[in-house]
């Protein structure tokens, strides 16, 4: 049995059996929200809440290869786009940006919920981005021009996941 751990600020509790430190990534500095592999597994984004998105290296190096830093509030979600290069958030403050993965570029910006954004996704085919929010709804959105394509209002709850 093996167990992977990413530790962000502290080591694995002593009291899980077989459990290893394999390496501990450094950067954030409040609590990590959010955390996705890249569709290849070459690379892990973090996302914390004082708005930084920090890239590592999945090799043995682990090192930090890009931080994107913004005036978003916490970062909620992650999603890469299918080719990963891309990389899509949903924020605290009802928005998603959309990030080059291996510069930290903002390439755009959506608005349309009015609560948080708590997940995230592109199609399979990265066309379309899907996201979900505090406020309830479901929100699909064209990933070249940023425009709602059609908004989802009949949830009980907020929506947590997509899958």
């Amino acid at each position: 049995r093996e167990a992977v751990v990413l530790s962000f600020d502290r080591p694995p509790p002593a009291d899980i059996p077989g459990c290893t430190l394999m390496s501990q990534l450094a950067g954030h500095v409040a609590p990590v929200t959010t955390v996705s592999f890249s569709v290849d597994g070459q690379h892990l984004v973090s996302g914390g809440q004082q708005g930084a998105l920090l890239v590592f290296a999945t090799d043995e190096t682990h090192k930090e290869v890009c931080t994107f830093q913004s005036t978003m509030g916490s970062v909620l979600s992650i999603g890469f786009s299918p080719q990963g290069n891309r990389v899509l958030t949903g924020s605290e403050d009802g928005s998603l940006r959309i990030w080059d993965l291996f510069s930290g570029k903002e390439l755009s910006w959506m608005t349309g919920h009015l609560e948080a954004v708590t997940c995230v996704s592109f199609s399979p085919d990265g066309k379309l981005l899907a996201s979900g929010s505090r406020d309830g709804t479901l929100r699909i959105w064209d990933e070249a021009s940023g425009i709602e394509q059609f908004c989802l209002e009949n949830h009980e709850g907020p929506v947590l996941c997509l899958d």
